[in-house]
């Protein structure tokens, strides 16, 4: 092999294992939320809210519901804090959830969300 094209391979396997190392710090690490559960849920749709992400908080809306949720958002968000302590109770019937945020930002009244079991996932009502 002629040493200028050596020297070509070399460059271009630096390049390519630059590049991956500079795509992979840049990748958002997604987290896989349990949807069956529904205080991950909650949790989800709260973080995403709190880091201004209306985009990423709506996924855990119901669908039905999704996008008027997302305007009311869009609109205003609630100040909340970015990791809650969060009050989860599943109503007897198994399909209704009550959440309290029990650590919420103080200048607010305290926040609460109903939660609805459908379709094997917990969801986000209004």
């Amino acid at each position: 092999m002629k040493p200028f094209r050596k020297v070509q391979i070399m460059i271009l396997f630096k390049f390519v294992v630059l590049s991956q190392i500079v795509m992979s710090g840049s990748k958002e690490k997604k987290q896989i939320i349990n949807t069956s559960d529904p205080e991950a849920v909650a949790r989800a749709f709260i973080v995403s809210l709190a880091e201004k992400n209306v985009n990423e908080a709506v996924k855990y809306v119901i669908p039905e519901e999704r996008e008027e949720i997302k305007k009311l958002l869009k609109k205003q968000i609630p100040l909340l804090p970015k990791e809650p302590k969060l009050s989860v109770i599943v109503k007897k019937n198994g399909v209704q959830a009550d959440v309290k945020i029990l650590n919420g930002i103080k200048q607010n009244p305290p926040m609460g969300l109903d939660m609805e079991f459908k379709n094997g996932k917990w969801w986000i009502v209004k």
